[in-house]
């Protein structure tokens, strides 16, 4: 397996005998759980945790639990999440608790301050917002998230504590493809319509001011469509907080990206934790080419989610979650041409009908 280490309070430990790391695009913080036989260690809750590999930084945050069980006599069972994960436990205590004129990335470092959270931007983020208020008894990260979601960009940590604003970008590309039959040892494909609608509306309010007042701030509206769901399915969603009418306009073409990207996902097993052996470890937001002839599916899918995973039988094994690589873009949709499902999306059409 690849060289784990594990530190914890400046000690390094190794020779786990499974191991399951998970990081997503759709999660502020990653997690782990890690095994190990007969080992007396004592790893408390809480302590301090980093889990690299030959240098790449996996997990940094705390230990939430360690486990021990007689239905599996000496094996230690150690599990914790990134630093961020308390942002997504605890509530946002700052006082004042209303900020004026601040960008999203500001915001967001004053609400993850207390918590030792840094903060990075590396996406636009958007314009500042007139007024952002905490609401009664919200947690860090819903105020973040809600922050975020009015502005389209997307909060999740590379593995080293810090809280990351970005984008769905076009950048990061595998070094190799994925195909059927050589480097893809499973996978399996879901399609889904139950959360996708015809028709996005976000209403809101925005702030009154001496040239802007009654119905102009008062009924703010989004609008954005989804040429992929052919019936009647309308969705009306209050915004999160005070809107313009762009940034209502980019939440709804937000909210019909995210829901068109989840509808149909594509996850992919493959051998290691690396594209190549002494490569790059796979990434969340890259882009990689897929083929997989026996189900239709051929193209470019964007990763958006990784578990890496050991044991002693099975060996070292990554699990890819696939999306659409639009998936997460506050823009217009591609076409069903560019979509790389959209051959298997056209037979599933035509055998049900």
């Amino acid at each position: 397996m690849e060289a784990l280490e594990v530190t914890v309070r400046g000690r390094v430990y190794t020779a786990w005998t499974s191991v399951s790391i998970s990081r997503s695009m759709e999660a502020v913080a990653g997690s782990f759980q890690v095994t190990a036989k007969a080992k007396p260690w004592f790893i408390p809750p809480g302590a301090p945790v980093r889990l690299r590999v030959e240098g790449a930084d996996l997990i940094q945050g705390y230990v939430d639990s360690h486990e021990s069980s007689s239905d599996r006599p000496g094996a230690l069972v150690v599990s914790g999440r990134d630093k961020t994960a308390d942002l997504i436990d605890c509530s946002a205590m700052n006082d004042p608790s209303e900020w004026r004129g601040l960008q999203l990335h500001e915001i967001a470092a004053e609400i993850a301050d207390p918590f030792g959270i840094e903060v990075a931007l590396e996406t636009e983020p958007g314009p500042a917002f007139p007024v952002f208020r905490l609401q009664p008894g919200e947690k860090a990260w819903g105020a973040i998230e809600r922050a975020c979601r009015l502005r389209g960009v997307l909060a999740y940590t590379r593995g080293d504590g810090i809280l990351l604003l970005t984008a769905a970008h076009d950048r990061d590309h595998a070094s190799v493809p994925l195909f059927e039959g050589r480097n893809i040892e499973s996978f399996r494909y879901l399609s889904s319509l139950a959360d996708r609608f015809s028709a996005y509306v976000v209403r809101g309010q925005g702030f009154g001011s001496d040239e802007d007042f009654g119905d102009v701030v008062a009924g703010v509206q989004g609008d954005a469509n989804d040429a992929g769901v052919t019936r009647y399915r309308p969705l009306a969603q209050i915004a999160e907080g005070a809107v313009t009418g762009a940034s209502a306009q980019r939440r709804a073409q937000w909210e019909a990206a995210v829901r068109a990207a989840r509808s149909a996902g594509l996850s992919v097993l493959v051998m290691g934790w690396r594209e190549t052996p002494g490569g790059p470890l796979w990434r969340v937001n890259s882009l990689v080419q897929v083929e997989i002839p026996s189900i239709r599916v051929a193209g470019t899918f964007r990763i958006a989610a990784t578990r890496m995973t050991f044991d002693e039988r099975a060996g070292t094994r990554c699990d890819l979650s696939l999306a659409r690589p639009d998936a997460f873009h506050a823009e217009p949709l591609l076409t069903e041409g560019e979509n790389p499902f959209a051959a298997l999306v056209a037979a599933d059409l035509d055998a049900a009908s």
